[in-house]
């Protein structure tokens, strides 16, 4: 998740920087964490998923490929 994040701020913000006429100020901050968390969701919500119904319910799920 982290990597998801850090890679997905860094990206926003350079394609930011050199493709528009916007400059580097803190109101940017926010879109470029907004996109951060939403990509950051999207990859661990999945396997956070599998682990919370293995946790639960064990006698039915003996892992995650299960």
């Amino acid at each position: 998740m982290n990597a998801a994040e850090l890679t997905t701020y860094d990206s926003a913000r350079q394609y930011v920087l050199f493709n528009t006429l916007l400059p580097d100020a803190p109101y940017l901050y926010l879109f470029y964490g907004m996109a951060a968390g939403v990509v950051g969701s999207f990859v661990s919500q999945p396997i956070d998923i599998l682990k919370t119904r293995v946790m639960n319910n064990p006698d039915l799920y003996k892992n995650g490929w299960h």
